[in-house]
């Protein structure tokens, strides 16, 4: 297939999913089987956040999770408060290579964790269709997760508290929506 039309097929599938996703119900068959986290750099704290949602959704879940940054510094690790965090927390996130936001990621996604909300603007800019699957990780809280890029650990402790928020409210929407879930696993 030429690449328009893998683009157009690209754009094709995420305006079904944004349809779907403004309905406001999720239709059985429609299943989240990957999820994207943003914040800026791609080195603080969206690896965190996904290391914790892939581990609370836990090993048997058919859901990949993966992050990117809107300004990432491509290739990167992740920060060491970061790093020593997620070891203390029984996670390794030592493998992780930051990676900038493309509309290749938005449009696999089936859905878009922001850690702030302005960053919306951002991934609308990279892939339009990508609006109505794209939500703060702390959306039910009505709040954002903070940068503690360059700051001190106990920044980093609160960044993680409220990741920790976020996850727990996502966690049972995205298994309503698991694959394994929707088979009668």
């Amino acid at each position: 297939m030429p690449i328009a039309g893998g683009i157009a097929t690209c754009a094709l599938l995420c305006q079904f999913a944004s349809v779907i996703a403004r309905s406001g119900h999720w239709r059985y068959g429609v299943v989240i089987s990957e999820i994207l986290v943003v914040c800026v750099g791609n080195i603080c704290r969206s690896p965190v956040a996904a290391a914790l949602l892939s581990d609370a959704l836990g090993a048997d879940s058919t859901v990949i999770v993966s992050s990117a940054g809107i300004g990432a510094l491509v290739g990167y690790p992740a920060v060491e408060h970061s790093l020593d965090l997620m070891r203390e927390s029984g996670l390794d996130i030592s493998r992780h290579s930051a990676r900038q936001l493309n509309r290749e990621l938005t449009c696999s996604a089936d859905l878009i964790l922001l850690m702030e909300a302005e960053f919306k603007t951002a991934v609308t800019a990279v892939d339009p269709t990508a609006r109505s699957k794209t939500f703060r990780l702390r959306e039910w809280r009505d709040g954002d997760v903070p940068d503690p890029y360059q700051q001190p650990r106990k920044v980093f402790e609160e960044a993680l508290a409220l990741i920790r928020e976020g996850v727990s409210d996502w966690v049972p929407r995205i298994q309503k929506y698991d694959d394994r879930w929707q088979m009668g696993e």
